[in-house]
């Protein structure tokens, strides 16, 4: 499992799912208007590795969002 932080304006959104794009989709079904809000995302292992990951909200979006998501 993977657990993907979403750092919004003043809020943090937090999703566990199998992947990083499933976190992304639950992200979009809850929050879907606060997408031009994201600053960055962490992605966390749960699988207790430790490995984490700190992404850019540019370059997040640039890797995992379609155009179609965004509209």
């Amino acid at each position: 499992m993977i657990t993907c932080r979403f750092f919004l304006n003043n809020r943090i959104k937090t999703f566990t799912e199998k992947n990083v794009k499933d976190c992304l989709k639950s992200f979009l079904n809850n929050y879907h208007e606060a997408i031009k809000e994201l600053k960055f995302v962490i992605v966390l292992n749960a699988l207790g590795s430790g490995s984490r990951q700190v992404i850019k909200s540019d370059l997040f979006k640039k890797i995992y969002l379609n155009k179609n998501d965004t509209n």
